[in-house]
């Protein structure tokens, strides 16, 4: 009689314990992989640009513009940096117009321009502003002793692509599994790699 006792007890025992070991076997658990930002990128975009304006003022003409640019582009979009331009008006043969140099600070699209230069018509310094889009530019120069003389005007200058923010991706496992070796996979127990 006491070796059915035990059996039975032993049977009951493997039935209440069952249930708490149910699904202990079988693979590990995948891994929980979470991507965070932890700063922005910024790329250097530099290029050099041909455009045609149009100059209102003391003498209205049509003005080839060549010129260069150094920008910053961020992960935000934000655009900073400088550049130079020259200009060269149409209207009875080709001769040198204006030379300015400008502060650049905006958006990817559009950015705005900011500086000083000097006008070869007028032999005279200037001060000059402006906002520069997706192939279009618009500003106005004032130059001293003459006056303003504003400008619109198509160019080679697009938008500027943005760089991705920089992540970081981290895995977890749940307890009492941890990350392994791979990086892709969970194991029982410690971790491997700190032997």
């Amino acid at each position: 009689m006491k070796p059915m006792i035990r059996i039975a007890g032993i049977a009951l025992l493997g039935l209440a314990a069952g249930p708490a070991l149910a699904g202990k076997g079988g693979p590990p658990p995948t891994p929980t992989f979470t991507t965070v930002v932890i700063g922005q990128d910024k790329v250097s975009d530099d290029e050099f640009f041909a455009g045609i304006n149009w100059q209102f003022g003391t003498n209205s003409q049509a003005e080839l513009v060549i010129g260069y640019r150094d920008v910053n582009v961020h992960s935000d979009g934000d655009v900073d940096g400088a550049g130079v331009d020259f200009t060269f008006p149409i209207k009875d043969g080709l001769k040198f117009g204006e030379m300015r140099v400008k502060a650049i600070d905006g958006q990817d699209d559009w950015q705005g321009e900011f500086g000083l230069g000097w006008s070869f018509l007028h032999q005279g310094f200037l001060l000059t502003g402006g906002a520069q889009g997706n192939f279009f530019t618009m500003g106005t120069d004032y130059v001293f002793g003459t006056g303003w003389e504003p400008y619109i005007g198509a160019n080679s200058i697009g938008d500027y692509d943005v760089p991705p923010y920089l992540t970081e991706t981290t895995a977890s496992c749940p307890s009492p599994y941890v990350v392994g070796n791979d990086g892709e996979s969970c194991v029982f127990g410690n971790n491997p790699t700190s032997d």
